[in-house]
């Protein structure tokens, strides 16, 4: 017979021995279920009789078949093969058996006595077996096969592996890499001054004025490309760089701002990094504060940075400048500045011409267009831009002028763009259009006659942009997503409040385009 297996805790044997009183009261009838039983001989399993057994008998089977299930249910949750159960190892079969809890203990055993598994059996190198031989082990028959050894390639040990070595195929076809110790970003090239003058003489730049009824086109061209491109209309006026003697009509401390009426409707809008402390009498050590200079009603001079949009007024500065030919003229401030693009010897030329044109309570920006300019011609422009300043400040403190008002109005985009742009640098410059080459021309002539001869008109009917392939530059310019030489792109989206420009490299991997 086999052992009497263990008897289950105290507390958990309490609760169960409870629950199952009850269901056998309620219970007319119970069969009597064997508690041990012996292992069969053969393997047709010889007919157990029942053990007759009296009603008071029942509860203690109970309690043991329980505890069985119990122990069982404990086995299972530890898991693993090899544990020991009632001092005997569980084999495979028997562990198999205890899965399937609706077969009974007699099928188990019978199961596990004629179940048979493959054996298999790893041989070491050099047992002297054949291949293909057969063996029997314990009635099972097995075929010895034995795996051929994998011979591996001598590694050369003259030179180490270059990448360049792989044929390109091998590589993916794909374009060089930098070499080992390039991923450092190298320094520009320098050029020297000569150098710079020869590149930028050796393009051909011209300028292309076109004028269709009320707009107006300017296109600058460089080596038949178009670099830069300008449209006017006359319905839309630009009020950039107009002075006006506007009206306070409140400050907003929070904001650090104050809207000023310029007389076009809406408020424009002032804020406190555009204020002239300087204008307004501040000291250096008092808090810049913008309620502490401006005042509701307050009349002030002011000059647009940035024309409406939508529902936003214009945009407004306090510190006055005038644009010159070669110079723009800051009244109101006390510093100079120079562009960058030219060279060493023509800033401190320039500089010097200046140093003694210059009054001390104004300041000047010094443009590229006055590179090789002369004494008496910046003399010229720097007497001009002063007589003009002193006209606007005499007409903003006199007491007849009232706020607000227009003091002084920028010219339209053609006379601006060849104020600011044109000069010795360009070839030519073709004007299409009557009213526009009245006006370039009368300029010209009074401002820069020395450019007089490189103006020309465009004959016949044809059309200019067409015939220089601007038209065709401009359909692609003007497109969502611009696609580079390089290999990259560029996507641009216009909000109300900036212009976002999105650059993708795309095939483009740092060299050359």
């Amino acid at each position: 017979m086999a052992d009497e297996p263990k008897a289950p805790r105290k507390r958990a044997a309490k609760k169960e021995a409870e629950g199952e009183s009850k269901k056998v009261s309620k219970k007319s009838a119970a069969i009597p279920v064997p508690l041990f039983q012996a292992a069969p001989v053969s393997k047709s399993p010889k007919a157990v009789k029942p053990v007759k057994t009296e009603p008071a008998d029942v509860e203690q089977q109970a309690k043991g078949d329980e505890s069985e299930k119990e122990e069982f249910r404990r086995r299972r949750r530890r898991g693993g093969r090899g544990r020991r159960r009632n001092g005997k190892e569980i084999t495979e079969s028997e562990q198999g058996d205890e899965v399937n809890e609706g077969q009974s203990s007699d099928e188990n055993e019978e199961s596990s006595t004629t179940t048979h598994k493959r054996r298999r059996r790893r041989r070491a190198r050099g047992e002297g077996v054949t291949p293909g031989e057969t063996i029997e082990e314990d009635g099972v028959l097995t075929v010895v096969k034995v795996r051929p050894v994998r011979v591996r390639e001598p590694r050369s040990e003259g030179r180490g592996f270059n990448r360049k070595d792989r044929p390109r195929f091998e590589r993916g076809d794909r374009p060089d890499r930098r070499e080992r110790g390039s991923f450092a970003r190298k320094r520009g090239t320098v050029i020297t001054e000569s150098e710079f003058l020869a590149r930028r003489e050796a393009v051909d730049r011209s300028m292309l004025v076109r004028q269709i009824a009320d707009r107006t086109q300017i296109a600058i061209i460089e080596d038949e490309v178009m670099v830069e491109h300008y449209v006017n209309r006359n319905s839309n006026i630009s009020y950039v760089g107009n002075i006006y003697l506007g009206k306070v009509q409140n400050v907003l401390p929070s904001m650090e701002a104050a809207f000023v009426d310029i007389g076009k409707g809406r408020n424009a809008v002032l804020y406190a990094g555009e204020v002239n402390w300087d204008a307004h009498g501040l000291s250096d050590t008092a808090p810049r504060k913008i309620e502490h200079v401006l005042k509701s009603g307050q009349s002030v001079l002011v000059q647009v940075t940035k024309d409406p949009i939508g529902q936003k007024g214009a945009r407004l500065t306090s510190q006055i400048s005038l644009p010159g030919r070669y110079l723009v003229y800051v009244p109101g401030g006390g510093m100079s500045g120079i562009s960058r693009r030219l060279p060493d010897n023509e800033r401190n030329r320039l500089k010097s011409i200046l140093k003694n044109l210059i009054p001390e309570q104004a300041g000047v920006i010094i443009r590229t267009a006055a590179e090789g300019a002369s004494e008496t011609e910046l003399e010229a422009d720097v007497s001009r831009l002063k007589d003009q300043w002193q006209e606007i400040d005499k007409q903003a403190k006199n007491s007849a002028t009232t706020a607000p008002s227009l003091l002084y109005s920028e010219p339209d985009l053609t006379v601006r763009v060849i104020r600011d742009i044109f000069n010795e640098d360009f070839n030519k410059m073709l004007v299409q259009g009557d009213q526009a080459w009245d006006d370039i021309q009368n300029y010209i002539g009074h401002i820069a006659p020395e450019l007089a001869s490189k103006i020309e008109k465009w004959p016949g009917p044809r059309d200019l942009f067409a015939e220089n392939r601007v038209e065709e530059q401009l359909a692609k310019a003007f497109d969502r997503k611009v696609y580079l030489p390089s290999g990259g792109s560029l996507v641009i989206d216009r909000t109300e409040a900036m212009i976002v420009i999105d650059i993708n490299t795309g095939k483009f991997i740092g060299k050359g385009g």
